[in-house]
C-alpha cells in the first residue's frame, strides 16, 4: 500500500466518523462532568489542607495544574456543541501542548504528596488510592507525557487529512466546512 493510499484510507475513515452520534455527544458530556469532579476533588484537597499539596504548590503550580485540568473540559465541550470531531482537533492539540508543559514542570518541582491523596475519602474507601506513591506518579506522568506528544502529532496529522477530505467530499447530511 502506498503512502498516498494509506493516508487517503485514513482520511476517508475519519471523515466518515466526523459527525458525532447522540451517544457520542452524551459521552462528551460525561467527560466534562468527570473532569469537573476531579477538579473539585483537588480544590477540596487544597481547601481542606490535607497535605496532598506541599509548600512548593505556589501560584505558578496552581495555574499550571488547575489551568490544564480546566482546559481539558474545553475540547469535549466544543465536540458536544458542534457535534464534530475534526473542527475541535486543533483545540485538542493546544490542550495537549498545555498538558505537556504543565506536567513536565510539575514533575520537575513535584509539589504533591500522594500519601495524602485519599485523605478526603471515608476510611473504608482509602484503599482505593492509598497504594499510589510519588515515584509511581512521576513514572506515570513521564509515560503519559510521551504518549500525549505522540497523540498530538497524530491529531494534527488527522486534522489536516480530514479537513482536506471533507473539503473535497463533504458528507451529504451536513454543510461543507469553510476554513
Amino acid at each position: 500500500m502506498s503512502a498516498s493510499t494509506w493516508t487517503e484510507s485514513i482520511a476517508k475513515k475519519e471523515a466518515a466518523r466526523d459527525v458525532l452520534s447522540l451517544g457520542q455527544r452524551f459521552g462528551e458530556a460525561v467527560a466534562i462532568v468527570v473532569i469537573f469532579l476531579v477538579f473539585l476533588f483537588f480544590i477540596n484537597n487544597q481547601i481542606q489542607d490535607t497535605g496532598f499539596f506541599t509548600s512548593e504548590f505556589g501560584t505558578t503550580e496552581m495555574i499550571l495544574f488547575y489551568g490544564s485540568l480546566l482546559f481539558g473540559m474545553f475540547p469535549p465541550l466544543l465536540r458536544l456543541f458542534l457535534g464534530r470531531r475534526n473542527q475541535v482537533r486543533p483545540v485538542d492539540v493546544v490542550g495537549n501542548v498545555l498538558f505537556v508543559i504543565a506536567a513536565s514542570y510539575l514533575i520537575w518541582v513535584f509539589p504533591f504528596d500522594f500519601s495524602h491523596l485519599s485523605d478526603l475519602f471515608p476510611e473504608s474507601l482509602k484503599f482505593l488510592l492509598d497504594w499510589i506513591t510519588n515515584d509511581m506518579v512521576v513514572v506515570l506522568f513521564s509515560f503519559v507525557i510521551v504518549i500525549v506528544i505522540i497523540a498530538s502529532v497524530w491529531t494534527a496529522f488527522l486534522f489536516i487529512l480530514v479537513r482536506d477530505r471533507l473539503k473535497r467530499n463533504p458528507p451529504a447530511s451536513i454543510e461543507p466546512i469553510s476554513q
